[in-house]
C-alpha cells in the first residue's frame, strides 16, 4: 500500500498517510520526528501489517485512537503486537475500544515525540470521547470535522448541537492556515471550512 508523505519540515516533523485503508476507506496517519525517529500512529482499524510496514525504522510510542467507532480500531490489538506499542483513546470512549486501553486520553493532554508534542482536544459529538490531535498548524480530526461538514450524528439533535459546539469553540478558534487531516477523505484547512458553519447548522448535518 502506498504511503503519502504530507509534511516534512525544517523542525523535523514528518507526517505520512495511508489512505483508503479497509472497507470504510480510513486514513491512517503516522506522525514522527526525523531526529529521534519517535512516532505516533493516529488510528489503526484495518490492515495492521501495512501500517506496521509503513512504520519500519520508527519507535512508535503509542497508537492514538481518535474515537470509539470500530473502523478506527478494529484490528488495533494486532497492530499493537506488531509495533510493540500501547494504545490510547479518549476517556469517554474507553468502553468502545476493541482491546483494553493502556492509556486514557483527556483534554489538553500532550504526547511528546523527540522535541515535538501533540496536544489532545476533546471534541464530543460524533462520539462522547471524540478527540482531535494538534501540532502547531496540523490538526488530526478523526470523524469530528471533514471537508464540507461535521461527522455523522445520526440525526440526533443533542449530538449535533454538541459536535457543532466542539467545532465552533475548539477547532474554529484555530488559525485559518491550520491543516485538517480527517479520518476519511481528503485534507482541508480550518480557513476553508469555517465560513460554512452556519450552512451546516441550517441543514442540520
Amino acid at each position: 500500500m502506498p504511503v503519502e508523505e504530507l509534511v516534512r519540515d525544517a523542525d523535523g516533523l514528518v507526517i505520512r498517510c495511508l489512505r483508503n485503508v479497509g472497507p470504510y476507506e480510513n486514513n491512517i496517519f503516522i506522525v514522527s520526528d526525523a531526529g529521534s525517529r519517535e512516532a505516533y500512529v493516529v488510528d489503526g482499524g484495518y490492515e495492521p501489517e501495512a501500517i506496521a510496514s509503513a512504520c519500519s525504522g520508527l519507535a512508535v510510542k503509542a497508537i492514538l485512537v481518535t474515537h470509539g467507532h470500530r473502523d478506527h480500531h478494529e484490528n488495533v490489538g494486532t497492530l499493537m503486537g506488531l509495533l510493540h506499542a500501547p494504545v490510547a483513546i479518549g476517556i469517554d470512549d474507553a468502553a468502545q475500544l476493541s482491546v483494553e486501553p493502556d492509556m486514557l486520553i483527556v483534554d489538553q493532554q500532550t504526547f511528546s515525540f523527540g522535541p515535538q508534542s501533540l496536544m489532545a482536544i476533546h471534541t464530543p459529538g460524533h462520539t462522547p470521547g471524540s478527540t482531535c490531535l494538534l501540532y502547531r498548524q496540523h490538526l488530526f480530526t478523526g470523524d469530528t470535522l471533514f471537508p464540507g461538514g461535521p461527522g455523522n450524528t445520526q440525526h440526533d439533535p443533542v449530538r449535533f448541537e454538541r459536535i457543532i459546539s466542539s467545532i465552533r469553540e475548539r477547532l474554529f478558534t484555530l488559525p485559518d492556515d491550520t491543516n485538517v487531516y480527517p479520518g476519511h477523505g481528503r485534507d482541508t484547512t480550518i480557513g476553508r471550512e469555517r465560513p460554512h458553519l452556519e450552512e451546516w447548522i441550517a441543514r442540520g448535518w
